[in-house]
């Protein structure tokens, strides 16, 4: 989850597996925004999420900014 300041709350972790991982397969990965509206201070953290993750190996290096944005 992403409070409306920017704030990342962690939920399960990368290393639990969510009740529908049997479905959709382990690359899936949930993200809430908390508030009315995606305010830029929880875009830029979202961002800053997606390049931990990378950088740190939980997601693939083909998840960039780019096609993030594509898929909005």
């Amino acid at each position: 989850m992403i409070g409306g300041d920017g704030t990342i709350f962690q939920g399960r972790g990368w290393h639990t597996f969510s009740d529908h991982y049997s479905s959709y397969g382990r690359i899936e990965y949930g993200v809430a925004f908390l508030g009315e509206s995606i305010s830029q201070k929880m875009y830029l953290a979202f961002m800053y999420w997606i390049r931990c993750g990378s950088i740190g190996g939980m997601l693939p290096k083909t998840i960039t900014e780019e096609n993030i944005i594509a898929r909005v």
